[in-house]
This record gives C-alpha cells, structure tokens and sequence, in this order.
C-alpha cells in the first residue's frame, strides 16, 4: 500500500477531535517518537537507505590532528597530504604518543570513524514538537541544515560539504505511524505501532 504524504495530511486532518478531548496531540507525540529513533538509526547506520558520503581527506586530517594534540591547519593538512592520500600512513606522527592514541589516528586515518558523529551535539540535538493535528521533527543545530542538504561552507564558502540527509523517514517507519494513527482513530488510545 502507498500513500502520499497529501493522503496523510487529508487522513489526519479528518481524525481531528476524534481522540479524547478532540486532541490528537498524544498520537503527534507517539508519531515523533517514532520519527526521533529513525533519525537516530539514520545516523548509527551513517545513512538509510543509501550510504552517506565518506569524509574528505581533509576532515579526516582534522579529526586526526586533534587527537594528536595538534592544531590543525592548512599548513598541516599540506604537509601531510602526500601521506593521508594512502589513509592509514602514521608518517610524520610523533613517536612520543601512546599506542593507544596511534591506534586511535590510524583508525580516523583509514575513514572508521562515524561521518556525523564525533560529540554527538547533532545527532542527539534531534526532536519533535507535537500539536492537536501534527508534529514538526527537527533540529536547533546551526549547522545542521547544511549537513542534511549539503553545500558551500567555510571561509569564503570554499568548501563543499555533499549532502547526508540524516532528518528522514524510511519505509518501515511509514507502517509504524499508520499503526500508530489506526489505532488512535479506531480506539482512541495511543499505541507504539508494534502490536
């Protein structure tokens, strides 16, 4: 079965006052719920259903400067870009660190790392507001609208971040919300959608 994102808006707009207090905003908040934890299976599995972009070489020099306890500059990322090239080389890294921070570089070096994790600020910046008649999932990162449509970033927009749509609904979560919804219009009451 298909259904148009317009057939649910109609649907829900004709389940309004249906639910107890003529509110739906319970069902809104199971369907957010819902929305959130695909959101963050979307960035555990670093995209759904295709795969995100790998990072540039760049971001991994980055990423791997600062582990090293170096600043990262353009002038670092110059120096080592001959051997970055190969992801994985620990040419020009100071013997003087830990085994564990080498192992720790090596793994950013050869792209192991998650694309929109590093703090986790994005990722768990990630919620819902429901209303009586829908809910909004969304983010209040600043840059979060740049990671999920992509485009020019940086210093005089000189660098191009490709899109990884990370605030998006798969197939299976459509099943869920009509479960959700078919349950609040038959019964009234909020279900999670997997009974």
């Amino acid at each position: 079965m298909e259904i148009t994102l317009e057939q649910m808006s109609d649907i829900i707009g004709g389940m309004a006052g249906r639910g107890p207090g003529g509110s739906m905003k319970p069902a809104m908040e199971a369907v957010g719920s819902v929305a959130v934890a695909s959101v963050n299976e979307n960035f555990q599995d670093q995209g759904r259903p295709t795969p995100w972009t790998p990072h540039a070489i760049a971001t991994l020099t980055m990423r791997a400067a600062k582990v090293a306890g170096k600043k990262s500059s353009y002038r670092t990322r110059e120096m080592n870009k001959a051997e970055l090239s190969m992801r994985g080389s620990l040419a020009g890294i100071k013997s003087v660190m830990t085994n564990a921070a080498r192992a720790k570089i090596k793994s950013i070096l050869r792209g192991e790392g998650q694309i929109l994790i590093v703090t986790g600020h994005l990722m768990n910046s990630v919620g819902f507001k429901a209303s009586e008649q829908s809910v909004a999932i969304g983010t209040n990162i600043k840059y979060g609208a740049i990671q999920h449509f992509g485009g020019m970033a940086g210093r005089g927009d000189k660098v191009k971040i490709p899109a990884r749509p990370y605030l998006m609904l798969q197939d299976s979560d459509a099943y869920l919300i009509g479960k959700i919804l078919a349950t609040w219009i038959s019964e009234g009451q909020v279900s999670n959608g997997l009974n």
